[in-house]
């Protein structure tokens, strides 16, 4: 620019600069400057090459070089002058040259003035929901902003009802996004002016301070999207299935990238693009045993390879690197952007782990201006307390620290069946005496899945449980003694299957599994015989939860058919005419022994049981099924780990922190980059 007057690149708009740069190559200066210095010229030509081999390999290279061209006179590459006419030419010229040289050394001095001072320090804090809100500790569901000057947020209320929540980075206001009830897995536009998240089935967006929330396109179960600098977002629409891209403005999705169905894949989700806007990351299902595969995809093309393992999915930063799970914390990788291809040492951050539900999501957000923010990652520990019917502790089971979820009450009431966390991503199952506030452990590799409850056998003799021990979610059952081996109950290529219930005979198990074409549906598996198991409720919509009536006749169970998840029955063993329990939202059911009360959850998912209110429904089921109107018993507290009722629905049994804990928050980092360099 010193020397022609001209930028080498230029666009009306960040977004056409940014390609400008991407796609072209400059004008070069003797096109510009006819009299321009062809060695002048070669040293812009190797300060601008986008191979970054090609370029000076310090800013020392670049002054000896400019010192060399101001001294060699002739020598640096204008011929001798054969006439006197052209010596003025030649004068000119090199002083257009010597004017550019100075200007690129004082722009090297500058630089070399700017390395050498010293590099800003690292920095944290953390910031906690709002008041009257609880924080919503899934990992991806807090994401800082491209410019690093906001944060998105998922917080839930009293009531369990969930929205997003922004907050600018230099101050203490937050404030909550109307219109984006129910809202999962946030992420930002390259603009930083728009968010875009799903909810109630759909992929939306709402703009950062706030307006309309338009609807982009559906999408059932999405599991993780990335937003283009070109207006295009990638996004998994389903928990199993391919990629799709859709302009940001709404319109028809399209498939971007397939699953390989000869290597076992049932699944693609959550994408990060890179830098150039085009090439994408993202990780394929199940996991293997050396992690997930994550493969690079790109717009408009069918181009598709694997990059690496990682154990949850990877998000580039600058400056270019990838940051992922490796041994159970936060590492980073040096990523060559020409190849594509992690390079180098895997350094590790420091940082635990979070925890996610999302199968192999990522641990946060793309860090961005030198931000880094991320669920804190070590949760509280939890204790089992007894809750009445009114929502009020009774009682504590008083065992031994630890993070306990998801208790599952026995037939019986005198045992229950927990996962207890040994890691952030690891987990075993164990039986508690209830009585004698004593815990066995059943498994031991630390598969038994989070998130998921265990399921009782009618005579309280075995629990069935989901564990990945060898990659795709199977579903495996164990004696409740604690004695012997879990011995496969399912197993198949599908990559998740979750336990849901048992006949009452105990001869079939209830379960739910996932599929491209028809998304989760209820599935009910022989447990005698060959075990080849037959479709239960099967449609266009979402079914994950069923339970089966105690008189065998009935089941309940959980459809999001109208848009949201509502509770119905439907005769058993051959489903017949439906029945809606449920108008404002349900999630899962629980039948009372006598068959005369349904107990419904509204918060969480399908599978956790969790914070939205709980409700008791009174049914029928003598003759034909009628059921009454739904009564709020309570409203559970928002950090709860699972929580589930007895048979008699006298009380439940809950997974609570403990008391005095240091509530959940969201770590912010400051100059993150100089954990690199330790």
């Amino acid at each position: 620019e010193a020397a022609t007057g001209q930028r080498a690149f230029a666009g009306e708009s960040q977004a056409s600069l940014i390609a400008a740069i991407l796609e072209h190559e400059p004008r070069p200066l003797t096109e510009l400057k006819p009299m321009s210095p062809p060695a002048l010229e070669h040293v812009v030509q190797r300060c601008l090459a986008k191979d970054p081999e090609k370029r000076w390999q310090s800013s020392r290279d670049v002054v000896q070089e400019l010192e060399w061209i101001a001294t060699a006179g002739s020598q640096a590459g204008t011929p001798v002058p054969l006439a006197p006419r052209r010596r003025a030419r030649e004068r000119l010229a090199w002083i257009l040259g010597g004017a550019a040289a100075a200007a690129a050394i004082a722009a090297v001095a500058a630089l070399l003035w700017t390395r050498h001072q010293p590099a800003p320090a690292l920095a944290r804090f953390s910031i906690t929901a709002p008041p009257g809100q609880a924080l919503v500790t899934d990992g991806p569901n807090a994401a800082v902003s491209p410019d690093g000057r906001h944060l998105v947020f998922l917080a839930s209320d009293s009531t369990g009802a969930r929205r997003l929540w922004t907050r600018p980075l230099d101050s203490f206001l937050t404030r909550p996004l109307a219109g984006t009830e129910n809202a999962f897995l946030p992420f930002w536009s390259p603009d930083s002016r728009y968010i875009a998240f799903f909810a109630d089935g759909r992929l939306k967006k709402v703009p950062l301070g706030g307006g309309a929330v338009q609807i982009i396109c559906e999408a059932p179960s999405g599991r993780g999207g990335t937003w283009g600098r070109s207006g295009v977002i990638v996004f998994a629409p389903l928990t199993t299935g391919p990629l799709l891209q859709v302009p940001a403005d709404g319109g028809n999705p399209v498939v971007v990238a397939r699953p390989d169905s000869a290597r076992g894949e049932t699944g693609l989700r959550f994408p990060c693009f890179l830098p150039d806007g085009r090439h994408f990351l993202y990780v394929g299902l199940p996991r293997r045993p050396g992690g997930f595969d994550v493969h690079l995809g790109a717009l408009g093309s069918g181009e598709r390879g694997r990059v690496m393992s990682a154990g949850s999915a990877p998000v580039f930063a600058e400056p270019g690197c990838l940051l992922f799970l490796h041994a159970g914390r936060l590492a980073a990788q040096r990523f060559d952007r020409l190849r594509r291809q992690p390079v180098g040492d895997i350094v590790p951050l420091g940082d635990p782990a979070p925890e996610s539900y999302y199968e192999g999501a990522p641990l946060l957000s793309p860090p961005a201006g030198g931000v880094l923010a991320q669920i804190a990652a070590v949760l509280p520990n939890t204790e089992l307390a007894w809750l009445d019917r009114a929502g009020h502790r009774v009682g504590t089971v008083p065992l031994p620290p630890g993070r306990y979820e998801m208790p599952t009450p026995s037939p019986d009431g005198r045992r229950a069946a927990v996962t207890r966390l040994t890691s952030s991503t690891n987990g075993d199952l164990w039986i508690v005496d209830l009585q004698r506030a004593v815990a066995t452990r059943a498994t031991f590799d630390g598969s038994a899945a989070q998130g998921t409850p265990p399921v009782w056998s009618p005579d309280g003799s075995r629990i069935a449980f989901q564990c990945n021990p060898a990659g795709p979610y199977d579903i495996h059952q164990v004696l409740a003694s604690g004695t012997g081996r879990p011995e496969p109950l399912v197993q198949s290529r599908v990559g998740l299957k979750v336990p849901a219930d048992w006949t009452p005979d105990g001869r079939y198990l209830v379960f739910s599994q996932n599929d491209e074409a028809t998304g989760w549906d209820l599935w009910l598996m022989p447990l005698e015989g060959e075990r080849r198991p037959v479709p239960l409720v099967r449609s266009p919509f979402d079914e994950i939860t069923g339970t089966i009536s105690p008189d065998g006749r009935w089941l309940a169970f959980d459809s999001n058919e109208t848009g949201q998840s509502e509770i119905y029955v439907c005769a058993f063993p051959e489903p017949g005419e439906k029945h809606r329990v449920t108008t404002s939202g349900g999630v899962s059911a629980h039948w009372s022994e006598d068959g005369r009360e349904l107990i419904v959850w509204t918060g969480g998912s399908p599978v956790i049981p969790g914070n939205g209110p709980v409700l008791a429904v009174p049914v029928e089921t003598t003759r034909s099924f009628r059921s009454g109107t739904p009564q709020v018993l309570f409203t559970p507290r928002q950090d709860i780990a699972g929580i589930l009722a007895t048979r008699d629905h006298r009380r439940f049994l809950a997974a609570v922190p403990v008391e005095g804990t240091t509530p959940p928050n969201i770590t912010v980092v400051m100059n993150w980059r100089a954990a690199l360099k330790r």
